[in-house]
């Protein structure tokens, strides 16, 4: 919030100063951007594709992410608004509590390879980051199978 300070002057005005306050709601760009990259975006039926999910800290201030177990990432791949697959389904996760400090201007990656389904057709892969409480750390890339 930004102060302000202003005479006061005139007929029953109190010598010295009023405080005025000016409140303005501004939304600073995201300090975390995730992003996803697939070495390859058209392939054919169970080929390997490499998956990259990428999240930066743009910010100023180091950011961390907390985690309720060993997972810290997932990708899935889906048709339409089916999953198909996921790399985490058959994966037990260490129930431990975790943490990952991202320093300004610095990154964390996870790379794991997908088989492209045995299906032809378009397909989505998602990418996220399970750190808790950040839906927002996810993103998307179109694959076709052809």
């Amino acid at each position: 919030m930004k102060s302000l300070t202003a005479p006061v002057r005139g007929a029953g005005a109190v010598a010295g100063s009023v405080l005025l306050l000016a409140a303005a709601t501004v939304s600073p760009p995201p300090d975390l951007v995730c992003t996803l990259t697939l070495d390859r975006t058209s392939v054919a039926p169970g080929a390997l594709v490499r998956a990259t999910i990428t999240v930066r800290n743009l910010g100023w201030d180091s950011v961390e992410l907390g985690f309720s177990t060993a997972q810290r990432y997932d990708f899935r791949v889906r048709r339409d608004q089916q999953i198909v697959w996921r790399w985490a389904a058959d994966m037990a996760f260490a129930q431990v509590v975790g943490e990952l400090t991202l320093a300004p201007r610095r990154h964390a990656t996870w790379t794991e390879s997908i088989t492209a389904p045995a299906q032809p057709g378009e397909y989505i892969v998602e990418g996220k980051v399970t750190a808790l409480g950040r839906d927002d750390l996810s993103a998307s890339a179109g694959l076709t199978v052809r």
